[in-house]
C-alpha cells in the first residue's frame, strides 16, 4: 500500500514539474487608441503592452481589419516593437484591430479587439469666434493633423445657413420639415406657425400654454405636446386639443405610426398613445424626461436630467445613468444606431450595445439632435449649430446670441429655430460666389502645434464664410463645419472726441489702426455732406490737418482702403476750433513788472501770426502794435516806471482774425536808483585787444535798457544801439571789423549812471 501512495506521489510531482516547464505566452493587453475612440488620425499608431515569455525575445503580429470579423484583414510582418504606425488610413472609415505575440514556436491568444475611427472633419480654433468682427488681414487656425500632406480652405462670402424671417418675436421651440413647401414650429403662448412654401403665416389652435414638441407622422396626422399636460392633435385640417390626463409639462413626442406613440415630460411622466387613447406608464425615475424615440413599438428610448437614459422593450420602461450630463434630444436613425444630447456639449452615440461620448467640437449646452440618414445637426445655446459628417464639428448658423432649440434636416434642407423667434435655414449651396476663394495650404514644411492660413485683402463690412478639408494620396476628409467672421465695415475714430471744442487750427486727427489698410483717405468738412471739403491722404493711422477759421464746427470721416476694396466712411466725428489767444505773462494785475517785459501766450498749432496790442487805458484808444510768428513778443523798448498798461492778442490767418484775448493789465516797476548799483565792475568788454568781434557784458541789477555808445578817442560817436537787458549777466556782441586799429571808447548809459571801457582794436 505504501508502495502504491509512493508512486502516485512521484506522479503528480513529475505532472507539476511538467507543467512549470511549459513555456506559455500570454495575450497582449491593447493600449491606444482607445477602444471606440474617434477623430484619430490617418497615421495613428496601434500600440500595445509588453509580454514576458520563456524566451528572449517576444514578437508580435498585428491585423487591421474593417469588420468585425477581420474577413478582410490586413496582417503585418511581425514585429519585436510593442507598436505598429499606420499610413494614410481612409478619413472617416472605422477600423478593427487585435494583436498577439510569438514566443519561439509558442503562440498566444489573440488579444481583445478594439476599434476606433479615423477623423472625417477638421475643427477650427475658437478665435476668431464665430460671428466675431475682424479685419481684412485676418489669420484663421485649425487643428494640426498627422497624415496628411495637404489641406484646402475655402472662404467665401456666400453660405448655406441664412437667417429666415419667422414673424415672430416669440420662443420658438420645435420644427418639423414635411416638404419644402410644408413646415411646421411650435413655441411659447401656444404659437403655432405653418410654412406653404411662400411665407410663414400663423395658425390659431385656441391654446395658450407654452407648446414645446411637434411629431408628424404624415401630413394629415401630427401631435404637439407642451405646458401642464397640453397635447394638440392635427387631423390635416386643424389642430384640436386631447385630454392628456396628466398636469405636468410635456416636452417630447415620437410617434411610430397614428396611432401608436409616446410622450414624456416632468416628473417622470411617460404617457403611451393607442389608437386614440392615452395611458400614463410608470417611469423607473421621477426626473424631468426631455425627449423620446420610438424605433418600433418594443423599442423605445428617451432622455432627461441627471444624466438618465430611458428604454422600453415593449413591457417595461428602464433607466441607465449615462456620462454625468443632462440630457435634452434624442434621435435614432435605427435600433443600433442612436444620438443623445445635452449640457456642456454632451454628444452620446448609441452602436446597438454601447452609449459611446462623442466630441462635438464645443461646450455649449446642445437642446437638439436629428438625422437624415448619415447626416445629422444639433443645435444649441449661443446659436449653436454643430454638423455630423462621420465626425461632430460647430458650423455656424447665422445667430450667434440666441438659444437654438430645434433642429430638422431634411435632405438638403436643414432649419433651425430658437428664442425670440429666430430661424436659420440652409437655403443655397454656398460657397458660389464670385468672390469664392481656394487656397492650397502644403504641409510639407512640418506640422505645427497649429496650422493655420491668413487672408488679406477681404472686403470690408462683408461677412465672410470659411471651411477646410484636407487629404492625403489615398482619401479626402469631408469639408469641415463653416465658420464666419465679419469685417469691420470702417476705421473707428480715436480723437479729438466726437465735439471737442477749442481745438488748434492745425489738429491731429487720429484713429484706430486697421489691419489689411495699406491707406486711408480723410475728409474735413464746414458741412456735414461734406461739399466742399479738405481732403488728405495717409498711409498711417493719423494726419495733420490745417484749417483756417477759428471758432468754426467742422466734421471729420476717413475710410480705409486696400488693393481690392474701399471700405464705407466711418461714423462723422465734429470739432470745434479755438477762438480766443490765451495770456500767459504778464498775467492779469500782476504788480511790478519790469520796464520791458516779454509778453507769453499760449501758442495756437496752425496759427501763423499773432496781433499784440498795448495801451495805457483799457479802451485801446492810441495802442502800440507790433505782430510775431512766435508765441511770445519781447519789448523793444522800456516803458515807463510805475505805469498801468493793458494788453491784449488775436490770432490772425489769411482767411480771418480771432477774436481777442481777454484784456490783462499789469504795473510796471517803480524806479529804484539804479545808478546806485550801476558801477564799473558791472561792466566788462572782451576780448581786449580783439581784432574782428568784442562782447560786452553787463551785470544789470534791475531788468533795464541801456544806451550803448561806441566812439573814437576824440569823442567822435561811431555808433549807437539799445541794450535790452533782464536782471543779472546780459552779453551783446560788438562788430567791430570796419573799425581801424586803435582806442576806442565803450560807454554804457542809464539814466545819470555811465561806464566807460577801453577797447583796443588791433
Amino acid at each position: 500500500m505504501k508502495n502504491i501512495y509512493f508512486f502516485a506521489s512521484f506522479l503528480m510531482v513529475m505532472f507539476s514539474a511538467s507543467l512549470f516547464a511549459q513555456s506559455r505566452v500570454y495575450a497582449p493587453e491593447l493600449s491606444s487608441p482607445e477602444n471606440y475612440g474617434t477623430r484619430q488620425m490617418p497615421d495613428a499608431i496601434l500600440d500595445w503592452h509588453a509580454v514576458t515569455g520563456g524566451g528572449l525575445e517576444i514578437e508580435y503580429e498585428a491585423q487591421l481589419a474593417l469588420t468585425a470579423d477581420f474577413s478582410n484583414a490586413i496582417t503585418f510582418d511581425k514585429t519585436t516593437l510593442t507598436s505598429i504606425t499606420m499610413s494614410e488610413l481612409l478619413f472617416g472609415q472605422q477600423y478593427f484591430w487585435r494583436v498577439r505575440a510569438y514566443d519561439g514556436s509558442e503562440v498566444s491568444d489573440w488579444s481583445e479587439v478594439w476599434n476606433f475611427t479615423v477623423l472625417n472633419s477638421f475643427r477650427f480654433e475658437s478665435n476668431p469666434g464665430d460671428g466675431d468682427e475682424v479685419y481684412t488681414n485676418q489669420t484663421v487656425r485649425w487643428e494640426s493633423i498627422i497624415g496628411l500632406s495637404q489641406y484646402q480652405v475655402q472662404i467665401d462670402t456666400l453660405v448655406n445657413w441664412n437667417k429666415t424671417t419667422s414673424g415672430t418675436t416669440d420662443n420658438i421651440f420645435d420644427v418639423a420639415v414635411l416638404a419644402a413647401d410644408d413646415k411646421w414650429a411650435v413655441g411659447e403662448g401656444g404659437l403655432i406657425m405653418h410654412y406653404d412654401g411662400t411665407e410663414w403665416m400663423t395658425v390659431d389652435a385656441g391654446v395658450s400654454g407654452d407648446l414645446f414638441d411637434v411629431w408628424f407622422v404624415d401630413a394629415t396626422n401630427a401631435f404637439a405636446v407642451g405646458e401642464s399636460g397640453l397635447i394638440l392633435y392635427y387631423d390635416g385640417s386643424s389642430w384640436v386639443e386631447q385630454t392628456s390626463g396628466v398636469s405636468e409639462d410635456l416636452f417630447g413626442a415620437s410617434f411610430v405610426d397614428a396611432n401608436t406613440g409616446w410622450v414624456v415630460g416632468d416628473e417622470g411622466t411617460i404617457l403611451a398613445y393607442s389608437a386614440g387613447t392615452w395611458s400614463v406608464q410608470e417611469s423607473p425615475e421621477s426626473v424631468m424626461i426631455m425627449d423620446v424615440f420610438a424605433n418600433n413599438a418594443s423599442n423605445v428610448w428617451a432622455c432627461g436630467e441627471d444624466s438618465f437614459v430611458f428604454f422600453f422593450d415593449g413591457s417595461e420602461w428602464v433607466a441607465e445613468e449615462i456620462g454625468i450630463r443632462d440630457y435634452n434630444g434624442i434621435w435614432f436613425n435605427n435600433e443600433n444606431d442612436g444620438w443623445i444630447v445635452g449640457t456642456k456639449g454632451s454628444i452620446f452615440h448609441y452602436d446597438g450595445q454601447l452609449w459611446n461620448p462623442m466630441d462635438p467640437g464645443t461646450k455649449d449646452e446642445l437642446f437638439s439632435v436629428h438625422f437624415d440618414g448619415s447626416v445629422g445637426y444639433a443645435s444649441g445655446d449661443k446659436g449653436t449649430v454643430c454638423m455630423y459628417n462621420g465626425d461632430w464639428s460647430r458650423t455656424t448658423s447665422s445667430y450667434f446670441d440666441e438659444e437654438m432649440y430645434s433642429i430638422y434636416v431634411m435632405g438638403t434642407d436643414v432649419i433651425a429655430v430658437g428664442e425670440g423667434g429666430a430661424m436659420s435655414e440652409i437655403t443655397q449651396a454656398g460657397f458660389d460666389s464670385p468672390f469664392l476663394r481656394t487656397y492650397d495650404v502644403n504641409t510639407s514644411n512640418g506640422v505645427l502645434e497649429f496650422d493655420s492660413i491668413y487672408f488679406t485683402n477681404l472686403l470690408f463690412g462683408k461677412s465672410f464664410y470659411y471651411r477646410l478639408k484636407g487629404m492625403h494620396s489615398q482619401d479626402t476628409t469631408a469639408w469641415s463645419g463653416v465658420k464666419s467672421f465679419m469685417t469691420y465695415p470702417a476705421p473707428e475714430l480715436k480723437k479729438p472726441n466726437d465735439g471737442t471744442t477749442d481745438t488748434h487750427l492745425a489738429v491731429e486727427l487720429k484713429w484706430d489702426e486697421y489691419d489689411g489698410a495699406t491707406q486711408y483717405n480723410i475728409e474735413v468738412s464746414k458741412n456735414e455732406d461734406f461739399n466742399p471739403q479738405l481732403t488728405y491722404v495717409s498711409d498711417s493711422n493719423s494726419i495733420l490737418a490745417k484749417v483756417s477759421d477759428f471758432d468754426q464746427l467742422y466734421y471729420w470721416r476717413v475710410r480705409a482702403a486696400h488693393p481690392e476694396d474701399i471700405s464705407m466712411w466711418s461714423e462723422v466725428f465734429t470739432f470745434t476750433t479755438i477762438n480766443k489767444v490765451t495770456l500767459v505773462a504778464p498775467e492779469n494785475e500782476d504788480q511790478s513788472v519790469n520796464k520791458c517785459p516779454r509778453f507769453e501766450w499760449e501758442a495756437i498749432e496752425g496759427v501763423p501770426t499773432y496781433e499784440v496790442w498795448l495801451s495805457l487805458d483799457a479802451n485801446f484808444t492810441n495802442p502800440e502794435m507790433a505782430t510775431t510768428e512766435e508765441d511770445f513778443l519781447q519789448c523793444q523798448s522800456s516803458l515807463d516806471y510805475d505805469t498801468e498798461y493793458f494788453w491784449k492778442v488775436r490770432g490772425v490767418t489769411a482767411v480771418e482774425n480771432s477774436d481777442w484775448s481777454e484784456e490783462y493789465s499789469f504795473r510796471t516797476e517803480a524806479q529804484i536808483g539804479v545808478d546806485e548799483y550801476f558801477t564799473s565792475q558791472s561792466v566788462s568788454v572782451y576780448p581786449n585787444p580783439a581784432q574782428t568781434n568784442a562782447y560786452v557784458s553787463i551785470d544789470s541789477p534791475v531788468d533795464e535798457t541801456y544806451t550803448l555808445i561806441v566812439s573814437d578817442v576824440s569823442g567822435k560817436v561811431i555808433s549807437e544801439a539799445q541794450m535790452v537787458c533782464f536782471k543779472g549777466m546780459n552779453e551783446m556782441q560788438l562788430n567791430i571789423e570796419t573799425l581801424n586799429k586803435g582806442i576806442y571808447v565803450i560807454s554804457i548809459k542809464k539814466d545819470n549812471a555811465v561806464v566807460t571801457k577801453k577797447l583796443f582794436v588791433e
